[in-house]
């Protein structure tokens, strides 16, 4: 496209003050990436227009030649509310030199997100609430021999899901170090040409066509890298994490899956009235299962849960929440070959730091 031609009809896209003011109350006046969520309007001048750092971003394009850009976009579409999300100066400009790493489907689910956040955060019962998770995302990377471009494609699908808002701290670096070695393992030990790295929730999805290794031999054995990575991993989020793999002639995908905040309708999850005889068939892919116990329960209704769950832990390792702290610390004195975990409480109103 010759320069003439790019930026043409950008003017009449533009979004007016109305809109804008829309997309930044929309967005509780944070910015909507989720690993930024920084306050988009400074303290110290009241002023109107003063201190703001924020903007009203196109979602498709303002205009022909720039990221994402739709013809067929009907004109006041394009300039309505609906095509636009609100983010701090930085990310505003980084999702429009980028469009490949931010698609129109993310962005919209950053706005998303952030409205669902808003609305928590004034009490508002109009939207329910999204729960705490990674934003839903697939990435492809095609080239993984690179070490240094694996790094920033691992930090840069961590950030664009909002992986530090679910896992902050040392479980933020410990999951990143962990992905990059297995993105490496499926190059190396698994022959894939490039991989898919997908956010489902509480889980991340490391998918590519190759041969079969399973990383969980990896936390088996002593040495560096990858299973140094998988231990590291294992002994920062502890039995909280699980990891699944399956191979099916072509198609490898690894899951590793916070089962402990996700709760029990994930993989390697089960209900603790579900382990009817053969349950152990359907979680062949889980390193462990997740085991929830559910109702009321007393300190006599231990032993026969627990009874019951020993037997279980024959078959395969059991990991079990949902007792209370009492419960859980008299389950574990009875029981010692079961692994007996509460599930971790997130805090909703903590942002994540830099």
């Amino acid at each position: 496209m010759v320069a003439s031609q790019k930026g043409r009809g950008r003017a009449a896209a533009e979004f007016n003050e109305a809109v804008k003011a829309e997309l930044a109350a929309e967005a509780g006046y944070r910015c909507a990436n989720p690993s930024c969520l920084a306050p988009t309007h400074a303290a110290g001048d009241t002023r109107v227009g003063e201190g703001k750092v924020g903007q009203a971003a196109h979602i498709s394009a303002a205009a022909e030649g720039f990221a994402r850009w739709r013809s067929k976009m009907d004109p006041a579409v394009r300039k309505s509310a609906a095509n636009g999300i609100w983010l701090c100066n930085v990310h505003a400009r980084e999702i429009d030199v980028d469009e490949k790493r931010f698609p129109e489907a993310l962005l919209h689910r950053w706005k998303r997100r952030a409205r669902q956040r808003a609305y928590a955060a004034r009490g508002l019962q109009t939207e329910p609430p999204e729960p705490r998770a990674l934003i839903r995302h697939t990435a492809w990377l095609g080239d993984a021999t690179d070490r240094p471009i694996v790094h920033r494609f691992v930090a840069d699908f961590m950030s664009d899901t909002g992986a530090q808002w679910l896992w902050p701290g040392d479980a933020y670096d410990a999951i990143r170090m962990a992905l990059y070695e297995l993105v490496l393992n499926a190059v190396e030990h698994g022959g894939a040409d490039g991989v898919h790295l997908r956010a489902r929730g509480f889980r991340i999805d490391l998918v590519y066509v190759g041969c079969d290794f399973n990383p969980n031999s990896l936390s088996m054995e002593s040495g560096d890298g990858g299973a140094e990575a998988m231990l590291h991993l294992h002994s920062v989020l502890g039995d909280s994490l699980t990891v699944a793999y399956t191979h099916n002639g072509a198609v490898a995908t690894i899951r590793l899956i916070d089962v402990g905040s996700a709760g029990p309708n994930q993989p390697c999850a089960i209900r603790s009235s579900d382990l009817v005889p053969g349950w152990e068939v359907a979680f062949e892919a889980c390193d462990a299962v997740h085991v929830f116990v559910g109702g009321l329960m007393s300190f006599s209704d231990i032993s026969s849960v627990g009874e019951r769950l020993q037997h279980a832990a024959s078959q395969k390792r059991l990991v079990v929440h949902g007792f209370s702290e009492p419960l859980a610390e008299s389950a574990a004195r009875r029981f010692p070959e079961l692994s007996v975990v509460k599930r971790r409480k997130l805090a909703d109103d903590q942002l994540p730091t830099s």
